[in-house]
């Protein structure tokens, strides 16, 4: 049977031929792609973590996830001056975020989920939420002016 990974990459996030390389001009570094759709990028983690061995169960592969967002922590105590100044991202942010993404997308493949699909699920759900919410609070910005 097919591993969690090979289910996710066998369904409809499969990238066409011909797609499986970032086009001209869109490399942002040595083997980093940009602006691909969630399902080409979910593929493009999996083969990066194919060809560097990066196979792991999901309890090490959660662990790893909580020292990135531990390294992120560490990142904003840092640069706060342990919160005496206002967060300003450095340098090392976006490469600590990537760092993240790619473990968060990497657990879900290695466990058969679709990315895609998961992250429109959550959006979707965010906003009914937020919306729910907006609806059962009361209109505070027109108190001073109601009835």
């Amino acid at each position: 049977g097919l591993t969690p990974r090979g289910r996710a990459r066998a369904g409809a996030g499969r990238v066409p031929a011909g797609r499986d390389r970032p086009r001209e001009g869109t490399r942002a570094g040595p083997g980093c792609a940009r602006f691909f759709a969630v399902q080409e990028l979910q593929q493009y983690v999996a083969e990066t973590a194919d060809r560097l061995g990066l196979h792991a169960t999901p309890a090490t592969l959660l662990l790893d996830l909580q020292a990135r967002v531990g390294a992120l922590a560490d990142e904003v105590v840092r640069a706060t001056q342990h919160g005496r100044r206002p967060f300003r991202p450095g340098q090392d942010w976006e490469v600590l975020l990537g760092d993240l993404a790619f473990a968060v997308v990497t657990l879900a493949d290695q466990t058969g989920v679709d990315t895609d699909r998961a992250l429109r699920v959550a959006a979707d759900r965010m906003y009914r939420s937020a919306m729910a919410q907006q609806r059962q609070q009361p209109a505070a910005e027109s108190w001073p002016f109601s009835g």
